[in-house]
């Protein structure tokens, strides 16, 4: 059983034992999540629950608990809120990578050269086992809408690569893809980003124990917002390789096509 099945049975055990029979809460007991941790012996994992408006990607969270107490507002900073985050890969649950961004009523007037969004590490010390926050990366304003990184979140994780996937605003049509390597991060280093290009990430493929990924693995299925003749603009799913180069335009009609990658076009 590699990192991935690993991670993604124990975040789907913890999921589905906070998860009522119909709705999700808006918000975790931070305890509740503890006492389920200690009984899978795992005191120190830092969780990021799910809560009931955040069903579109297994990467989205408001909520940062940490042996039993919840850190969010501290984890994502004053006048901050958080948006997404990734953990129970990284060091047996005590790392996470989360983004926060500043709250919609907060009392701050950001101005031209501020920042309002934030990529942060957090990490248990393991001598205190205390929870550590660092700030790895602000917002960063450009002209080219493609270097512009403002509102970004973590949409998907490459075990196979180490690599993260997040979005940004970019474009009225479009957000900008980019990726980083997950080795800086969790040194404490600003990561070197690497410009993916227009879309959103619909899924990273890991090695989950499906026939019909074994050979994709370590690649990203990417939808792209293009204007086709008599068809207008739609969305034309596309398949890249961790280096960014585009293998071929996916077959996206048949609903499982995450699971059964049918190349449509090379």
């Amino acid at each position: 059983m590699n990192g991935v099945h690993r991670a993604a049975t124990g975040l789907l055990l913890l999921f589905s034992a906070l998860t009522s029979t119909q709705v999700l809460a808006e918000k975790q007991d931070c305890a509740e999540v503890f006492e389920l941790l200690k009984s899978q012996k795992r005191d120190d994992f830092i969780a990021l629950p799910h809560t009931g408006s955040e069903m579109n990607s297994m990467f989205d969270t408001h909520q940062v608990c940490y042996r039993g107490k919840d850190l969010s507002r501290w984890a994502a900073g004053a006048h901050m809120d958080l948006t997404s985050g990734i953990n129970g890969i990284f060091k047996d649950g005590t790392a996470a990578i989360v983004t926060a961004h500043q709250r919609s009523n907060g009392e701050l007037d950001y101005s031209e050269g501020n920042y309002n969004s934030s990529l942060i590490l957090l990490r248990v010390d393991q001598e205190s086992k205390r929870l550590t926050r660092t700030e790895l990366m602000t917002q960063q304003s450009n002209d080219d809408p493609a270097k512009s990184i403002a509102d970004f979140r973590i949409t998907g994780y490459d075990d196979f690569n180490k690599t993260v996937y997040f979005q940004a605003p970019a474009w009225t049509t479009s957000d900008a893809v980019y990726s980083f390597q997950v080795g800086q991060a969790l040194e404490g280093k600003r990561p070197n980003l690497k410009y993916f290009g227009p879309g959103r990430v619909d899924m990273v493929i890991n090695d989950l124990g499906f026939e019909g990924l074994s050979n994709n693995v370590g690649n990203v299925l990417i939808w792209r917002d293009e204007y086709l003749p008599n068809q207008g603009r739609i969305d034309v799913l596309y398949l890249f390789d961790n280096d960014g180069k585009r293998i071929c335009k996916v077959k996206s009609s048949d609903p499982s096509y995450r699971f059964n990658l049918i190349c449509d076009e090379r």
